[in-house]
């Protein structure tokens, strides 16, 4: 038997007009009150059209923080590295977090005298919602709400999508469709890991991620749906986990302009050169990089939350880095260099 979302959506607002409403936490309201469900995936919000308010806060179940999930791409609706969630240790703010463990974006504290977030403070202007933060008697802790001033007349959802933005979305009764209304983090470049290992966040470009030089996606088919979870693999082996050492040695590739990965080891060095060396004498270090105070910074392991910026604006600030690859690579990049030099002089004659 096929199966029927719709239906099953159409059932829930016959028995939400007829009996009192169900929150997400599953507590039975009077009508008028809190109404909403998840519909087509646990990565969204979906209130149920003409009623008044929504909550996501704490299970009254568990007693802990109800998430929403993002799907793992936009076609596989497994559970995905993000998600959304009060913060566990009690506090009014909410967490994007990746891989369920770590946070990229907070919300900040909720102010109950300008009614708004610290880092979203934009939400106590809108017009048409009203939010707070509402006691629940079940279970003492507090859950955040918002309001539409007409449910009738205006309708929004929540969705938590593939690539770990929390969108707030309306729906637009002239074209009749959904169209997003605010976005977090703002900027894609935010999301943790966003383009997976050895990954390249691009942010003026059709397809924001790429692989770094000598390196080629995990999964082709994945990354083709936008989902760059898997990151991605180097084409070679580094010489110095290869036991027979017949291509040479490892070299390093630079980069300039980059915003650099995350969780670097620093530490102080005479010259570039010996920095240079104290990566390449530690097989498990991947990339380095070297400022003219003297501090040298090595990374073990996967490269996260690399960002190319744009040359010649405002962000043309980014700083340079090695990136460790195999003796294989270097003679690949070499051929591919005499190709274009060849092909420069080919359609210049």
């Amino acid at each position: 038997m096929r199966s029927r979302p719709w239906l099953l959506f159409y059932v829930l607002i016959i028995l939400c007009h007829y009996r009192p409403c169900f929150s997400i936490d599953g507590d039975t309201l009077s009508p008028g009150r809190t109404c909403l469900v998840y519909f087509g995936s646990v990565s969204t919000i979906q209130p149920i059209h003409g009623c008044q308010r929504q909550s996501f806060g704490i299970d009254n179940i568990t007693g802990k923080p109800q998430q929403l999930i993002s799907w793992t791409s936009s076609e596989d609706p497994a559970p995905g590295l993000f998600s959304l969630g009060l913060d566990p240790n009690g506090s009014n703010q909410y967490f994007l977090t990746w891989n369920r463990s770590q946070i990229y974006w907070t919300s900040g504290l909720w102010n109950e005298t300008t009614l708004g977030f610290t880092f979203v403070p934009e939400i106590s202007r809108d017009s048409r919602f009203i939010y707070g933060f509402l006691p629940n008697e079940l279970n003492g802790r507090y859950i955040f709400t918002y309001s539409l001033l007409d449910p009738f007349d205006f309708r929004s959802k929540i969705v938590l999508n593939s690539t770990g933005e929390m969108l707030l979305m309306v729906w637009l009764s002239g074209p009749l469709e959904w169209t997003l209304f605010r976005s977090y983090p703002s900027e894609l470049s935010d999301v943790y890991a966003s383009c997976g290992a050895f990954g390249v966040f691009h942010e003026n470009s059709s397809s924001p991620c790429e692989c770094l030089k000598g390196f080629k996606p995990f999964s082709m088919e994945n990354t083709a749906l936008n989902d760059w979870s898997g990151g991605c693999v180097r084409k070679s082996l580094l010489e110095c986990e290869n036991s027979t050492f017949l291509e040479g040695r490892d070299w390093f590739l630079k980069i300039s302009n980059m915003r650099l990965p995350v969780y670097p080891k620093a530490h102080s060095a005479m010259s570039a050169r010996r920095c240079e060396l104290d990566c390449l004498e530690n097989c498990s270090c991947t990339a380095y990089a070297y400022n003219r105070s003297g501090y040298c910074m090595i990374w073990e392991g996967v490269l996260l939350n690399l960002e190319q910026l744009s040359y010649g604006g405002p962000e043309s600030i980014g700083q340079g880095i090695y990136l460790r690859l195999s003796a294989a690579e270097h003679q690949s990049l070499i051929g591919e260099m005499k190709y274009r030099q060849i092909y420069v002089i080919f359609v210049m004659n």
